[in-house]
């Protein structure tokens, strides 16, 4: 199925997306056409994976399918066709003139599969990128990633730049350090879309709470505190210290989060996301309870944890990406609904590569 166009695939190219050419098989010219399937066979274990970094953004970026995992890795063909698992190779999708001339060089742990994913994401999820934060949103709101003006207006008022370190306004994950990422600004527009209307104050919920587990930088925590009103809380909860507390001053860096720590919006504590968190009413809201509208969990899980469950309100909507399978070679978004009767419902979105919900380092 290799079909190349326009030009030979060479070791500067595979050094532009990431592989060294020690690490990669060489390759042959194959005239006209389009790229159907990109294979790069690297000889022992990738750069991407040694660093931590997973995947290079630049053949995300180009690719409408890509689900990797070391040491094994599912490839699919055009329109989401499943070829057979290969060992040590990767293989994605791509118009060819698109992997040679995107200038990301970021990396990735979370992207929406082809196969399963809405229509929006599929054709629009890497062509989001902007100039300012402001471009950034507004090609979200564009491509209907964004589809509430509130949800745009909260987005707009939280600057990408105050967390992601580098290429703020590109739409893809960015490493931030301890081994977790950023999320790209595609997937907390989707996450954000999807709990929407338990974020929101309501006459059913006046004072919202949302737990962000996995917190990392901070980005969605604060964007939920925007979102839930002055009388709502937005927790961000990180088993990592450090983590922690890179979202606080993350958050801290622009006024308006500054006032929302200071008027009690928004929290970051430490904790292990598996098990919730409960955490005490902001003064004048303890009728409210100790619950949570919305829990966002913004890494894989093994399973839906019951403490979360228990924890949720009643109403009350989970975002969270699930492991399919023991190895983790296949995972999916959910959104869990629990309705006032304490009745649990449960969708299947779109498949996702998050990195796993884990132990601090050193605890075992």
């Amino acid at each position: 199925m290799e079909r190349w166009s326009g030009t030979e695939i060479g070791p500067a190219h595979l050094r532009h997306v990431g592989v060294s050419d020690r690490d990669a098989a060489p390759h042959h010219h194959h005239p006209g056409g389009d790229l159907d399937v990109l294979h790069l066979t690297p000889s022992s274990k990738p750069p991407w994976i040694a660093t931590d970094a997973a995947l290079p953004m630049t053949l995300l970026d180009a690719c409408a399918h890509v689900d990797y995992c070391w040491p094994r890795t599912l490839t699919y063909g055009p329109r989401g066709t499943k070829l057979a698992p290969s060992s040590r190779a990767l293989r994605a999708i791509a118009p060819i003139s698109r992997l040679l001339s995107h200038p990301s060089r970021h990396h990735t742990r979370a992207f929406t599969t082809h196969a399963t994913a809405p229509h929006a994401a599929i054709t629009m999820a890497w062509r989001c990128s902007g100039a300012s934060n402001a471009a950034l949103v507004d090609n979200l709101w564009r491509h209907g990633l964004i589809s509430d003006p509130a949800v745009k207006s909260a987005f707009e008022r939280v600057d990408r730049a105050h967390y992601a370190p580098v290429s703020p306004y590109d739409d893809s994950p960015q490493a931030i350090g301890h081994a977790a990422t950023i999320s790209a600004p595609h997937m907390h527009a989707s996450a954000v879309q999807h709990v929407l209307p338990f974020l929101l104050p309501s006459a059913r919920s006046p004072a919202p709470r949302a737990l962000d587990v996995g917190s990392g930088s901070g980005y969605l925590t604060h964007v939920m505190a925007e979102l839930v009103g002055e009388r709502g809380l937005a927790v961000g909860l990180e088993h990592i210290p450090e983590l922690r507390d890179l979202g606080e001053v993350n958050i801290r860096k622009s006024e308006g989060g500054q006032m929302l720590l200071e008027d009690g919006r928004v929290r970051f504590r430490v904790g292990d996301g598996r098990l919730g968190l409960v955490e005490e009413a902001r003064r004048g809201e303890e009728d409210g309870g100790t619950g949570w509208d919305v829990i966002h969990v913004g890494a894989s899980a093994k399973e839906v944890h019951p403490q979360l469950l228990d924890q949720l309100k009643s109403p009350g909507c989970i975002f969270i990406p699930v492991d399919d399978d023991e190895d983790g070679y296949s995972q999916h978004i959910w959104r869990i609904e629990k309705d006032a009767a304490g009745n649990i419902t449960k969708e299947c979105l779109f498949g996702v590569r998050y990195v796993p919900l884990t132990d601090p380092p050193g605890r075992h």
